[in-house]
């Protein structure tokens, strides 16, 4: 789950520097529109690992992935 995060976060940072330095474009930026469905899964993945206690709205995981499933649809 840090790898995929980590690798989320590169991107956006890659992305965000490009769009400052006025270099981006569109097909690069398209490239940052899995980072929602990347999300989600490391959310999943949380909610898997906190097992019973992972479906209950009051943990930070949950939340999320309903946040971001509503995101993506």
């Amino acid at each position: 789950m840090v790898r995929q995060l980590s690798m989320a976060q590169l991107l956006a940072l890659h992305l965000g520097r490009l769009k400052e330095r006025e270099r981006s474009a569109p097909r690069r930026s398209r490239s940052g529109n899995g980072t929602t469905a990347h999300g989600a899964e490391i959310a999943r993945d949380c909610r898997d690992l906190l097992g019973g206690a992972g479906i209950s709205i009051e943990h930070v995981a949950i939340r999320h992935m309903l946040n971001l499933e509503s995101v993506s649809l």
